[in-house]
């Protein structure tokens, strides 16, 4: 999977000023010869009663998702999340929650660490290969 530098770091910045709280992304773009570019990344509000260890999607940003979608060739490829904890792995929530998704979990920290997961059908994790990219 590879990621356009900008949108991450916006992201990225958005995790850390608010570090106490799971921030989450949908990851749009295309998917070429089995490589997952991610050229658009829309910051969604996060509106769980328990945001520290968890996300929920506002559902206006599905709306905003939809309308970027049906007007380019993106898809949404992706979900990214951030950890309050520096553990960039799938948490029990995450990973019921990625049964729902037929795309890779990309989880992050405010230090910066990343790692993508897809949850394969038999309920193993595969850890996908992921670089931060310039060009977008």
């Amino acid at each position: 999977m590879l990621i356009c530098g900008s949108q991450f770091k916006r992201l990225l910045n958005y995790a850390k000023a608010l570090k106490y709280i799971e921030i989450v992304g949908i990851g749009l773009g295309t998917m070429q010869e089995n490589v997952i570019y991610v050229n658009h990344i829309e910051i969604c509000k996060n509106i769980s009663k328990n945001p520290r260890y968890e996300f929920l999607v506002d559902s206006t940003c599905y709306y905003n998702i939809y309308k970027i979608i049906r007007n380019t060739e993106k898809e949404i490829v992706t979900i990214i999340h951030s950890h309050t904890v520096n553990d960039v792995t799938p948490s029990f929530k995450d990973l019921t929650n990625m049964k729902l998704w037929d795309i890779p979990w990309l989880i992050l920290n405010i230090n910066g660490e990343y790692k993508a997961w897809f949850l394969n059908s038999d309920n193993t994790l595969t850890s996908i290969e992921t670089a931060i990219i310039d060009s977008c």
